[in-house]
């Protein structure tokens, strides 16, 4: 059974500089590494935000998931941003119930429950850290694009409680040097 382990976390969590510095270690117990990203081509701008985008994110991870399904079981798959994304942007931040969110995952997922052991990898951090992380990386950041990044950030807060119906849940803090949290992450992969 091949591992899928999702990065996910708000903007400016470290989701690509961690991925980025994990693959530079080797794969652990022989396995090989295999790095992904969702959605694969983001939507065209007339898809409207809400339903339209999750309907599109949860089509493209289909099809995603058909094609990681074709390598071998000895592959340890890293994905910047899954369904939790999905869920935090889509749903939390557009408006879309968890309810439908989660009837769109099942049957998005259903058929390679078989194939895959998913897992959540949630970056941690402050938001006002989150935002200024942003900031200094994109420059001037919208006011629609805060609103939206607090929504997204107040559904990760929230889902450190609950049970999650997207596989394992590995909440990581993200405010430390990134060599440190590279370490944890390996020893959360490791250990899956």
């Amino acid at each position: 059974m091949k591992k899928l382990f999702f990065i996910e976390g708000v903007d400016g969590a470290g989701k690509s500089s961690l991925i980025q510095e994990l693959l530079k270690r080797p794969a652990p117990r022989g396995c090989s590494w295999y790095q992904t990203v969702e959605p694969r081509v983001p939507p065209a701008p007339h898809v409207t935000p809400g339903m339209a985008q999750a309907l599109y994110f949860n089509l493209d991870r289909r099809l995603h998931l058909e094609q990681l399904a074709t390598l071998p079981n000895d592959t340890i798959i890293v994905c910047d941003r899954g369904p939790m994304s999905t869920a935090a942007y889509q749903g939390a931040a557009q408006g879309v119930s968890m309810h439908d969110l989660t009837s769109l995952h099942h049957l998005t997922v259903s058929d390679f429950r078989l194939d895959f052991d998913f897992h959540n990898i949630i970056l941690q951090l402050p938001f006002a850290e989150a935002l200024r992380r942003v900031k200094e990386r994109d420059g001037k950041v919208s006011e629609d694009a805060v609103t939206i990044m607090a929504e997204a950030w107040n559904f990760y807060d929230r889902r450190y409680s609950r049970v999650s119906i997207f596989g394992t849940e590995h909440v990581v803090g993200a405010d430390r040097f990134i060599d440190d949290l590279v370490t944890v992450v390996y020893g959360i992969i490791e250990r899956n």
